[in-house]
């Protein structure tokens, strides 16, 4: 009360003395593009491995973005690249490697002059290093040429010096497939002891840049990723320029494996496990599993009407992909992997007392290439009566079957002690959709 008799004094004070008070209000006005505009997000971020640099890519909603770089002990911002994308922390050496495309203006201008698309500047990659102990600088950039895309090593393995590798997949131009490089970065390190303090510490050398491999004409490559808990590995296949036939590359440069397609590749165990096609007309596609304590001879897992599937089945390579993992208790690769397979379009069985043999033949091909003449009916038709299953396979064990006609769809959750599987069914209820679950 004495604070508002106090403010009323004041009030009746000024207007005595003729005098007007005006309290400054911001003026109320509807948001413009212009404010729009100027909004910010972060689109990523991450932290290096050792806890001493983070970084964020923070993107306007229109224009070009920056990343800026911090050091974590003190907040202090290291530095800030204009028109970075993507950014991506080396998980042994500490190094960055960063994505910077062209200016947003710049490629705007150049698209309303109708530039040709392989005349427009593309994306470069660079690799970023930082000084060593206090990390308040890039003390390195190598630049790296034009990149569409990069994926790094998650394997791990049991080396003496720190070292990362990763592969740039190169631009193409339409029609044509693209190249890749196979990089490695490494640095050398030395464990020193004061002789006063007997304080340890260890003393990195600069990181060392090279080109290991590269391929022509890819059409897919990989790694495995870094919560698999798998040992180092990759691949790479490629196109025959004369045979346009697929060419399988596997820990080496060289072709361990030709066929007309291979698809579904991924790391599992020991080695890598893959369908393939010998022939483009291949209704199905057979499964395979290379493991590096066998030596090069692949091992067949599955093809059609295979022993250990149902009869009429084979690998399904449009099925889900499973990202395999090891066991986290033991670090085997004990756990048995997944897979999908599915029934054949059947050509229906004619009477030959009333047809031809040249009619029958004539229907048996319009029936099989039904999926190619009608494919959405096919697939529709498919899916109600030949649905798919899911199998499991180890090494040891073999194939077991893990769903079944009644419970056709399966879940294997990724749980630390593996074995566990959720298989279902969903059927339409009262205008609803329910599922019945068994585990």
């Amino acid at each position: 009360m004495r604070n508002l008799g106090i403010l009323l004094i004041a009030l009746w004070s000024v207007s005595v003395h003729g005098q007007s008070v005006e309290i400054p209000v911001a003026p109320k006005r509807p948001l413009s593009h212009s404010d729009y505009d100027r909004w910010e997000s972060m689109k990523s971020f991450g932290m290096d491995g050792m806890g001493d640099l983070a970084y964020a890519i923070v993107a306007p909603q229109e224009g070009d973005g920056y990343l800026a770089i911090y050091q974590l002990a003190s907040g202090k911002e290291v530095a800030r690249i204009p028109r970075i994308s993507r950014a991506e922390w080396l998980p042994n050496t500490g190094t960055l490697l960063i994505k910077q495309d062209p200016s947003e203006a710049e490629m705007r201008r150049l698209k309303l002059k109708k530039t040709k698309k392989e005349d427009l500047p593309v994306s470069q990659a660079y690799l970023l290093t930082f000084e060593a102990g206090a990390a308040s600088s890039i003390s390195r950039t190598d630049t790296l040429g034009a990149i569409a895309r990069w994926g790094v090593q998650g394997g791990w393995d049991e080396k003496e010096i720190l070292s990362d590798e990763f592969i740039l997949e190169r631009p193409a131009k339409d029609k044509e497939k693209p190249h890749v490089d196979y990089l490695k970065v490494w640095m050398d390190y030395e464990d020193l002891i004061n002789q006063e303090t007997g304080e340890a510490s260890t003393k990195l050398y600069p990181p060392v840049l090279d080109t290991m491999m590269s391929f022509d004409r890819a059409l897919d490559w990989g790694f495995p990723k870094e919560e698999q808990n798998l040992y180092a590995s990759w691949y790479v296949v490629t196109e025959n320029k004369d045979s346009k036939l697929a060419e399988l590359h596997w820990d080496r440069p060289e072709v361990i494996e030709t066929a007309a397609e291979f698809s579904n590749l991924s790391f599992a165990f020991n080695g890598l496990i893959y369908h393939k096609k010998d022939r483009k007309d291949q209704a199905y596609s057979s499964m395979w599993y290379r493991d590096v304590q066998y030596g090069s001879a692949p091992q067949l897992i599955a093809e059609f009407n295979s022993p250990g599937l149902p009869p009429g089945y084979g690998p399904y390579s449009g099925g889900r992909t499973h990202t395999y993992k090891a066991n986290e208790e033991s670090w085997e690769c004990d756990y048995p992997y997944p897979f999908q397979i599915t029934r054949s379009i059947q050509a229906p069985e004619w009477n030959d007392t009333t047809t031809l043999p040249e009619e029958r033949a004539k229907l048996d091909v319009w029936t099989y290439h039904d999926a190619q003449i009608q494919p959405l009916q096919a697939k529709r038709k498919r899916d109600v009566e030949n649905p798919s299953l899911w199998m499991a396979w180890s090494p040891q064990e073999g194939i077991h079957q893990v769903s079944t006609a009644a419970y056709p769809e399966a879940s294997m959750p990724a749980h630390r002690t593996g074995g566990l599987t959720i298989r279902y069914t969903q059927e339409p209820y009262e205008g609803q959709y329910s599922w019945d679950v068994q585990l």
